[in-house]
């Protein structure tokens, strides 16, 4: 990867990086939007949820309420007074008939002496407007020792639910008294009011929430399941999210022992938390085209402050290369690092000019030395063909110009085979030969004695690869040494 990254051009490493700088700034946006703005939202919710809870713990309040001025007209009333120690007749004639009952939307009228004996007690089907005797399992809660007959002050109210087989009621008890409140107490009044489908349903009209009542621990939908596991004394109630869609808030009810028998769940769709996910995924599609313009902006500002002048500086150095024109200088533009990297790279051309002045005076030089000299200077390959020479060493071999010599083998100036291998071993051998004297034969067969001075060039192998030799013919002074 690391080396696929070195490959790529700086404009594509630009473009990535700032992609990459593009991506990681949108995720951490993401992820910080996600836990900062969505999470504000989810706390809203829940918080609106609880609202919401206590909005129906308070409508439970207002019927027990309700219940309590029913209660205290009744209870704290001479008439009443009278009837549960006389019992009569004309009272419950009167006053307990069904419109009653109707009127006061009650299930429940039970009149208790101070021994706790039921003077009067009926129940009430508001449906089908009947008297329906008191409900079964009623009983438990008016033996003595029950709560609710127990008031020890004029005043004094009772109120709870309890969890009958006909279903849950709503009860509230107060000692009877006279008109004026006053003692003693002759007994207790219980009334009761049945939460049923009918007055859920007049409780989710005067709240607006959508409620539904359980009995604890009844297996039921799955998160009333949950809620019944999280549910508990000290956490009464729980807000719990049930998908993208729906949030539920659940109320724990306890009796007249503090014991759990019902949980209400208030049900509310979750435009809150999905605005907040609009909000987020709007929030989030701005910063990425926010992203994309700023990585627009910065690419061409990169391409046209950076990118494009080093472009341009690249483009002249490769030309300059091309033509071997060291004289040739690259355009300076501003102050900056590419700036100073043009006027270095201008200091370079300018000693590479002047390198190359000397090279080409050097050069100069040497050709004068090797055309002019007076040996026959030579530079050849290993298997004989000339190179380079000079006029010294055509006309040594009886060549009229440089022309010529080129087109002849060095090695067929040797008189023999055996002449010529020597040669080869030796040089081969001793990588160069001084004063190596030997017999050549001329274009027009003419034998010369010559001494050379001869220079191997050898590969990193030590395979000769070039001939450099100066040839001095030493025939005269031979002859006059022989005679």
């Amino acid at each position: 990867m690391s080396k696929l990254f070195d490959n790529l051009s700086l404009r594509m490493k630009n473009l990535l990086v700032l992609f990459i700088v593009l991506a990681i700034a949108v995720i951490v946006s993401y992820i910080v939007s996600e836990i900062v703005l969505l999470r504000g939202y989810v706390e809203l919710e829940e918080s609106l949820t609880l609202k919401n809870v206590a909005r129906l713990n308070d409508a439970l309040s207002s019927e027990f309420l309700t219940l309590q001025r029913i209660t205290c007209d009744w209870a704290a009333w001479d008439d009443t007074y009278t009837f549960i120690e006389d019992a009569n007749d004309r009272y419950i004639k009167t006053n307990i008939v069904t419109d009653t009952y109707n009127s006061l939307n009650l299930n429940l009228m039970v009149f208790l002496n101070s021994s706790g004996k039921i003077v009067y007690g009926q129940g009430f089907d508001l449906e089908s407007m009947k008297f329906t005797g008191l409900p079964a399992g009623l009983s438990e809660y008016l033996n003595p020792d029950s709560a609710l007959l127990k008031h020890r002050s004029a005043d004094s109210t009772v109120k709870a639910i309890i969890l009958l087989p006909e279903g849950p009621l709503l009860v509230l008890s107060q000692p009877i008294v006279t008109s004026e409140k006053k003692g003693p107490i002759r007994g207790t009044l219980v009334v009761g009011r049945y939460l049923d489908a009918v007055e859920i349903k007049r409780l989710a009209d005067l709240t607006h929430l959508s409620l539904t009542l359980q009995v604890y621990g009844k297996q039921g939908s799955s998160d009333f399941n949950t809620a019944y596991s999280l549910l508990s004394t000290d956490k009464p109630v729980l807000v719990r999210s049930l998908n993208r869609d729906s949030i539920a808030g659940y109320s724990l009810l306890r009796d007249i022992n503090g014991k759990p028998i019902l949980v209400f769940r208030v049900l509310m769709p979750r435009d809150i938390y999905n605005q907040g996910k609009l909000s987020h995924s709007y929030f989030v599609a701005i910063i990425i085209i926010t992203g994309f313009v700023l990585l627009i902006l910065s690419f061409l500002l990169s391409e046209k402050m950076i990118l494009s002048r080093l472009t341009n500086l690249i483009q002249h150095v490769i030309k300059i290369g091309q033509t071997k024109n060291f004289s040739s200088r690259v355009p300076i533009t501003g102050g900056d690092e590419l700036s100073k990297l043009a006027s270095e790279i201008n200091i370079m051309l300018s000693g590479l000019e002047q390198s190359q002045e000397k090279v080409k005076e050097s050069e100069e030089h040497f050709r004068r030395l090797f055309n002019e000299a007076l040996t026959g200077n030579y530079i050849s390959s290993p298997d004989g063909k000339i190179l380079l020479c000079n006029s010294a060493f055509a006309q040594m071999f009886g060549l009229k110009a440089i022309e010529e010599a080129l087109k002849v083998n060095l090695l067929s100036f040797f008189i023999n085979d055996e002449e010529r291998q020597n040669f080869i071993k030796l040089l081969t051998e001793r990588k160069k030969l001084e004063f190596y004297e030997t017999d050549l034969q001329c274009i027009d067969e003419k034998r010369i004695t010559v001494l050379q001075n001869v220079i191997g060039k050898f590969d990193q192998d030590g395979k000769l690869i070039e001939i450099q030799g100066y040839i001095f013919d030493i025939s005269d002074r031979k002859t006059m040494e022989e005679h």
